[in-house]
């Protein structure tokens, strides 16, 4: 989780916590009816070298999404891991 907030801080200082919440369609869906901002990212599109490094999924997943975004989005979700949790 530090490291997610470490790299988030890059794009934008003002953020300095995060929570990690179980992933449902149920819950993006809320989210998003609420008015919240949802990114996500793929691991599946993750590349060879990052895979290979211990630890530096979310941290790529997280700045895929921020390099997209206009803004720092209230959450996001890795898609691989949500498929997984089906």
């Amino acid at each position: 989780m530090a490291n997610i907030i470490l790299t988030v801080m890059r794009f934008d200082p003002e953020f300095c916590s995060a929570m990690n919440i179980r992933y449902s369609r149920e819950t993006v869906a809320h989210l998003r009816r609420l008015g919240f901002t949802v990114g996500h990212f793929d691991r599946r599109r993750e590349p060879k070298g990052v895979k290979q490094k211990e630890g530096s999924s979310l941290e790529w997943g997280v700045r895929d999404v921020l390099r997209r975004s206009r803004g720092v989005p209230d959450f996001i979700y890795d898609v691989a891991m949500s498929e997984k949790n089906r």
